[in-house]
């Protein structure tokens, strides 16, 4: 049996299929994770200095920013678009 066989190519396909659906469930946990950690540690921070609700505050705020930060990165990636280029130029 040789790895072109005609039978490879739908496990392949449902093989690629299953990687991008985990992919795209783990920037759920990553943006959850991300606000949960942020807001975590700007509660202990509030704690530990007595500046309360202005630490936790802050620390969503960062890790809401980290979180939409993960989801315009694989957004990014999912679309195949990466940064501008700058147009050719012409000659006169």
């Amino acid at each position: 049996m040789t790895a072109s066989s005609g039978k490879d190519a739908p496990i392949a396909k449902a093989t690629a299929s299953h990687y991008q659906t985990l992919a795209q469930s783990s920037l759920g946990i990553q943006f959850g994770l991300s606000i949960a950690i942020g807001t975590g540690a700007g509660y202990w921070a509030d704690g530990r200095f007595g500046t309360k609700p202005w630490l936790t505050l802050l620390g969503l705020f960062y890790g809401s920013l980290a979180g939409f930060r993960a989801l315009h990165r694989a957004a990014k990636q999912y679309t195949g678009s990466s940064k501008p280029t700058d147009p050719p130029e012409q000659s006169p």
